[in-house]
């Protein structure tokens, strides 16, 4: 007899129910097994080439800044673990805490599923041969939260797109202030990207370079010892006094070379020198043809 296809029931068709973001809440079935999921934190996609995709035929996209709470099971085999997922060094990390306040914990930067295959050896140590399905433990899978990502990262590029205006037609302060703002957020970064490769050794910014179009940036950051800089400045007046270089040609070659200290700083220097040398070296004025009348 020819063997008969079951048909697909409406039961056994996957579904999410939620009111997210309502709620953080997602109940995930396909009829056979049930997932709850707490979302804790959204996390976003990555711009490739850095975004990377799961194993398999579906090829879910795999966010980063991410975790969730999944409880699955019933009775006694009834579990809760914390999922959470952040790429380090361009490369997702796969984290599943367990046990008691989550204090115990395995790892993987391979797939969700060596993350989620060695949970559940910890947790059922009797059973060598469960398996477990490392997309649904993590919930990349989840089509509510993919939609929230793509909407927030649609809507917040069509708002910058539409409110951030070219930097050739923005001025000196708005360029500065940008400038300021590029820089303390990339410095925040870097402390929390380098907390996540170095641990407790702290990351320390120094200084960056960057070019936006035609022009070329640079961030110094921390203090710096005054002595040295006023040092530097005064042998910079001095070579520029000494080649009769004009301030223009000095402004030219400041807009080449980020590492030249700005123009105006340097004239601030000029200035300052100037009115040193005339409080130690008094000048007198005198008319020379009272002189001749003598």
């Amino acid at each position: 007899m020819p063997k008969i296809k079951a048909k697909k029931t409406c039961e056994n068709i996957p579904k999410e129910i939620t009111k997210y973001p309502k709620t953080d809440v997602i109940l995930y079935t396909d009829g056979r097994r049930s997932y709850h999921y707490r979302v804790k934190k959204e996390g976003l996609y990555l711009q490739p080439p850095i975004l990377a995709y799961s194993q398999g035929k579906n090829k879910y996209k795999i966010p980063d800044s991410y975790c969730v709470e999944t409880t699955w099971g019933q009775g006694n085999n009834k579990q809760t673990v914390e999922c959470s997922i952040n790429y380090i060094r361009e490369k997702p990390f796969f984290r599943v805490m367990y046990g008691s306040n989550f204090s115990e914990d395995v790892c993987s930067n391979t797939s969700p599923t060596a993350a989620a295959n060695a949970i559940i050896r910890k947790l059922f140590p009797n059973n060598e041969k469960t398996l477990m399905s490392g997309i649904h433990l993590f919930g990349i899978h989840l089509e509510t939260l993919k939609q929230a990502r793509e909407s927030k990262r649609e809507s917040n590029s069509n708002i910058q797109l539409k409110q951030i205006k070219p930097i050739e037609h923005c001025g000196k302060s708005m360029i500065y202030k940008r400038q300021r703002k590029f820089g303390d957020q990339l410095k925040e970064q870097v402390q929390i990207e380098g907390a996540k490769i170095y641990g407790k050794d702290q990351v320390i910014l120094k200084q960056i370079s960057y070019n936006v179009k035609y022009m070329g940036f640079q961030i110094a950051y921390g203090s710096k010892d005054d002595r040295e800089k006023e040092k530097k400045l005064n042998s910079i007046v001095q070579v520029i006094d000494q080649n009769y270089m004009s301030r223009e040609g000095y402004r030219a070659l400041a807009a080449v070379e980020p590492d030249l200290e700005r123009e105006w700083i340097v004239s601030e220097q000029r200035l300052k020198i100037t009115k040193n040398m005339n409080q130690k070296i008094e000048i007198t004025l005198i008319k020379i043809f009272q002189l001749f009348q003598l």
